[in-house]
């Protein structure tokens, strides 16, 4: 009960800060010029831009599960999306690797689970790390609005940073913490497929998540420009990167997350514009398009998918096109 209690506040907030606004009908009246105006080409790409962003996430986790199972990116695809659709209803969507497993033979399902959140843990530290970039750029900016919240956060941040890296470059660490709770022993087989990670593929796990960071920041910039938000680019991408910090570090369900979507939006874009109509509609716009969509094309590519089913290979899960040879070529 009192999850959608605290939807239902967020939302009454939000939408009274947006309401009352100056010069809300004008912006009203901006926002319903965007479909037909000169920055109706910018939508068709921060669609496309969803592909790509889900895409790279695929691309970061063929490259952990080259260790356990080989797939090729088709069904690699389906079982990222699958595992979308299965976190909705968890905190911080940590529940992505049980949509996931189930297009991996049975003899390999519990040992994805840990390429799955190290794969998590990886993107984790690139937020850690731009957010941290966009309060060191903007802090000025966000202490002028009244924000003496930044060097708390910031020094958080850092504190976080540093000892996530330990864990990146050491993952042994990581996975030996797993051996250490109560029976973790039955899961040390599981863990070690982590603890093992070359150095080059932790390299290239890092770069795809940068290069994930940086398509939904540009994603994020064109729904703001599309909504006459009136950021610059320079701004835009670290303001993003600081609103997705918040996000990341408040604990939430994807299914309420819109409500502190709604309100940390209106607090950091809110600095640079007037027009809080725009920012909410794109902090909408981008949780609909990223998350919610690709978590119901998910949920319709799991169906058929034999939760238990039987076999080796990717025959378990209706088949696939590559090999562990092609797997890395893909790349």
């Amino acid at each position: 009960m009192l999850g959608p209690l605290l939807f239902l506040w967020l939302s009454v907030s939000a939408y009274r800060q947006v309401v009352r606004q100056p010069d809300f009908g004008a912006h009203l009246e901006r926002l319903g010029d965007a479909l037909s105006g000169p920055r109706a080409w910018m939508l068709p790409v921060v669609v496309a831009l969803v592909f790509v962003n889900w895409a790279v996430e695929t691309l970061k986790w063929q490259v952990l599960m080259d260790r356990v199972h080989a797939m090729g990116f088709p069904t690699a695809f389906r079982a990222v999306l699958a595992g979308l659709a299965f976190s909705l209803g968890t905190p911080n969507r940590v529940g992505e690797f049980g949509g996931r497993m189930l297009f991996l033979p049975e003899g390999s399902r519990g040992r994805s689970i840990g390429p799955t959140l190290f794969a998590g843990f990886s993107q984790l530290m690139v937020t850690l790390m731009m957010g941290s970039a966009g309060l060191a750029v903007l802090g000025e900016r966000f202490r002028e609005a009244g924000g003496a919240w930044v060097d708390a956060l910031q020094s958080i941040v850092l504190l976080c940073i540093l000892l996530g890296s330990i864990l990146f470059l050491r993952p042994d660490l990581f996975t030996g913490l797993f051996t250490r709770l109560p029976g973790g022993r039955r899961l040390e087989p599981y863990a070690a497929v982590v603890g093992g990670l070359p150095a080059g593929d932790k390299a290239r796990v890092l770069l795809l998540s940068v290069v994930r960071f940086i398509v939904f920041g540009i994603q994020y910039c064109l729904m703001l420009r599309y909504m006459a938000v009136g950021i610059g680019w320079w701004e835009g991408f670290w303001a993003v990167a600081v609103f997705y910090l918040a996000m990341t570090l408040m604990p939430t369900v994807a299914l309420l997350e819109l409500g502190f979507r709604w309100q940390f939006s209106l607090l950091v874009f809110g600095v640079f514009t007037d027009n809080l109509l725009g920012v909410y509609v794109a902090a909408t716009g981008i949780w609909m398009l990223n998350l919610l969509l690709p978590a119901a094309a998910g949920g319709l590519l799991s169906i058929g998918v034999k939760p238990f089913g039987q076999g080796s290979g990717e025959e378990a899960v209706g088949g696939d096109e590559g090999d562990a040879g092609s797997t890395r070529a893909k790349l």
